[in-house]
């Protein structure tokens, strides 16, 4: 998200590549599916919600807002010569199938067997030696 805040204040920069770690591509659909377990209007009233999955975690409304005015869409993700999604096959936030929409020629999607939505450890291996064989060294 930080590089599509940056491309929507700096609208003619091209990358050459861009890595992304399990995007959340279809947010509205992620918080009204999958997050909620409350009425959305009852969220956007209280401001927050309580979401439990290993812990409890406290998701601010202005977070949904934020990622709402930055959406991942066809035409901004395209703002890129290469771009390589990281993506878990078990991540139940970010479902694999809506990324594998965006799949096309200069996107490339990395499933990583097994990995969640916050995956670490040898996932996180894994795509930082990716990241770092797709790099062009100056």
């Amino acid at each position: 998200y930080i590089i599509l805040q940056y491309l929507r204040k700096y609208p003619n920069k091209e990358f050459e590549k861009i890595f992304f770690k399990s995007p959340a591509i279809k947010m509205e659909k992620i918080f009204k599916e999958i997050l909620l377990e409350e009425k959305f209007e009852d969220f956007e009233k209280r401001g927050y919600t309580i979401k439990n999955r290993n812990k409890k975690m406290k998701i601010p409304y202005e977070f949904y807002e934020e990622r709402m005015n930055v959406k991942i869409t066809p035409d901004n993700i395209l703002i890129s010569k290469d771009i390589i999604i990281f993506h878990g096959t078990e991540d139940d936030t970010s479902l694999l199938k809506d990324i594998e929409e965006y799949e096309m020629n200069n996107i490339k999607i990395n499933k990583l067997n097994g990995a969640k939505h916050s995956f670490k450890g040898k996932y996180l291996e894994e795509m930082i030696q990716v990241m770092i064989n797709n790099m062009q060294w100056l």
